[in-house]
């Protein structure tokens, strides 16, 4: 994620873009209300156009991606998951508690979040690449500049090619290695 808000940032698109801590948001470690506050919090403190939120559930990465605009919220699981009651209840709750602190201000109604959940591109069978699925799925969402979203946009259950995974590697490679490699700063944090 550090490379995609460098992404961001150096192309103009960071008051668009804002992501949610992975940490914060899994279930190990998080009761519900914790997730739920830090959720509450964030989206109504940074006021971002679209969050998204990589989500780690039983081993497993996925992604949220809430418009805040349009009040929508995207589930996109590599492995065609349904989603979980709990995690769409904390999330419907922060939606709801954004519209109550930032929108109601301007006049809008309040209701609850449109949820799409797509069968979107399916990774391999007995691979792991479902971390550079969501990924790819970030990236995809920030170059093409997309902050409102249908169902249509993600239908397609094809698995992303050994180009687009590769090019994402790439991508983190050379920025850990022209911003990250020898920072004090990060050697210190990740290195004790």
């Amino acid at each position: 994620m550090m490379y995609l808000h460098h992404l961001c940032i150096t192309s103009g698109k960071g008051d668009k873009f804002g992501f949610l801590c992975p940490h914060h948001m899994t279930e190990k470690g998080n009761t519900p209300e914790l997730r739920a506050t830090y959720l509450q919090q964030r989206i109504c403190e940074v006021q971002k156009d679209v969050f998204m939120a990589p989500y780690v559930h039983s081993d497993h990465w996925q992604l949220f991606v809430l418009s805040m605009k349009s009040n929508t919220v995207v589930f996109l699981c590599s492995l065609h998951y349904k989603l979980g009651k709990e995690m769409k209840k904390t999330i419907d709750l922060a939606m709801r508690t954004y519209q109550n602190v930032v929108l109601q201000k301007h006049g809008h109604e309040l209701k609850d979040p449109t949820w799409i959940e797509p069968k979107s591109h399916r990774q391999p069978v007995r691979t792991n690449l479902c971390g550079l699925y969501v990924m790819r799925h970030m990236l995809n969402i920030i170059t093409l500049s997309m902050t409102e979203f249908t169902k249509e946009m993600f239908d397609n259950s094809d698995a992303f090619s050994e180009a687009k995974i590769e090019d994402i590697r790439i991508r983190w490679a050379t920025y850990f290695v022209e911003n990250l490699i020898g920072d004090e700063r990060w050697m210190q944090a990740y290195n004790p």
